[in-house]
């Protein structure tokens, strides 16, 4: 017999994944979201990204003050982008996201990704399906 199961995912913060403000989420935000995680420093999380100038134009790199305003935005709401649901944003969340901006497949999101058991997910092992894991970026999108 077939059993279907269901899982109800939940975010700890509401969040956006237009950390760059241009009014849109694409893989120019998931990029800076995985830079972040990974831990890199302001003047590099931006490098080479052409981002959105206030009162118009646009500069590769961005200003001295948009990069503390990613920066800034990506910490306050670093609890939500914990996308696999082990309590902690890091370096595979920040590629789920990117893949997801990419439009990856949801049977894909996680390749190459070891999810963490017992989180609430359907997979027999609680770990999250890429569904779930899709269900979840989708509540940070503006």
């Amino acid at each position: 017999s077939n059993i279907l199961q269901t899982a109800t995912v939940t975010v700890a913060s509401r969040g956006t994944l237009d950390v760059d403000g241009d009014g849109s989420v694409d893989s120019t935000d998931g990029i800076l979201i995985l830079r972040h995680l990974m831990g890199l420093p302001d003047s590099i999380l931006t490098g080479g990204i052409t981002l959105p100038v206030h009162g118009g134009g646009e500069a590769v790199g961005g200003t001295p003050a948009h990069r503390q305003m990613i920066h800034a935005g990506i910490t306050q709401n670093r609890v939500a982008y914990d996308i696999d649901g082990d309590g902690d944003a890091d370096i595979n969340d920040g590629i789920l996201i990117l893949r997801r901006l990419l439009n990856l497949p949801d049977a894909t999101l996680a390749n190459g990704i070891t999810l963490p058991e017992g989180v609430g997910g359907t997979e027999p092992d609680g770990s999250r399906t890429g569904e779930e894991i899709n269900a979840v970026i989708e509540t940070l999108m503006p």
